[in-house]
């Protein structure tokens, strides 16, 4: 299988369907909620909504919908900013007493 973002490959180990339990099977089909076992290593190689083909026939284009994520650096900043505002309220505070 090759995941359409990275370009990244990896071997099925195995396929199949939720029945309501795991169920392996030759092959999954359309409306099938089913999971894929493969060899793996890095997850940073797959994305959440990313187009899933096989290796040997790759489809030309990945299906709609798919965005890279955004990194959420302004949460981070956001964060450290709360934490030196608070260090210099527990300074003041002890500096008041």
């Amino acid at each position: 299988m090759q995941m359409m973002s990275s370009g990244a490959t990896f071997e099925v180990v195995e396929v199949g369907v939720y029945t309501p339990g795991p169920l392996a099977q030759p092959k999954l089909s359309a409306g099938d909620v089913g999971y894929i076992t493969a060899s793996i290593k890095d997850v940073k190689h797959c994305q959440v909504g990313d187009t899933i083909t096989l290796k040997s026939n790759p489809t030309p284009e990945a299906l709609p919908g798919y965005k890279k994520k955004q990194h959420l650096w302004c949460t981070v900043v956001f964060i450290q900013l709360k934490v030196k505002v608070m260090m210099q309220f527990v300074t003041r505070l002890k500096n008041y007493n």
